[in-house]
């Protein structure tokens, strides 16, 4: 139960069931905490479809993840996840850029964006490949996690 956070997908383009989309394992946040989820199957789950627009909101504790299917269009999504400022960071695909994390706009709250530069990730959640150079910039990493999507399907 290590993991606290909330987030919240926003579908930016059309997403049909010919498209890679979001597929989460209900009640792996709660009920069924003990599932391992190198024992959960690839094809478990449940696919989220919708329209650019749609909003899914989930417990980051849930098992879940992209959904890659041959021959589907781009697409688009906007994810951020929510948590206790002093807890570890759930994520670390996001660059927040400088004028948030500076606090220059006095309005901003004092711990809104406090996780900006902390690189204590939860182990299993929103991890780059080991393997990939830590100072890649985010779009060279997120260019090669898609290549590498590519190359299993």
């Amino acid at each position: 139960m290590e993991i606290d956070a909330v987030s919240i997908m926003f579908y930016l383009s059309d997403v049909t069931s010919h498209d890679h989309c979001f597929s989460i394992v209900p009640e792996t946040h709660n009920r069924l905490v003990d599932v391992n989820p190198l024992d959960v199957p690839e094809d478990a789950g449940v696919d989220v479809i919708g329209p650019a627009g749609t909003a899914v909101i989930f417990h980051a504790r849930a098992i879940h993840g992209g959904r890659l299917k041959p021959n589907s269009s781009q697409r688009r999504t906007l994810q951020a996840y929510y948590s206790h400022w002093s807890d570890q960071r759930t994520a670390e695909w996001s660059e927040i850029p400088p004028r948030l994390y500076r606090k220059q706009d006095s309005a901003l709250p004092p711990h809104f964006y406090a996780k900006w530069n902390v690189t204590n990730i939860l182990d299993g959640v929103g991890k780059r490949p080991d393997d990939l150079d830590p100072n890649l910039p985010l779009a060279g990493v997120i260019r090669e996690v898609q290549k590498r999507g590519k190359l299993q399907m």
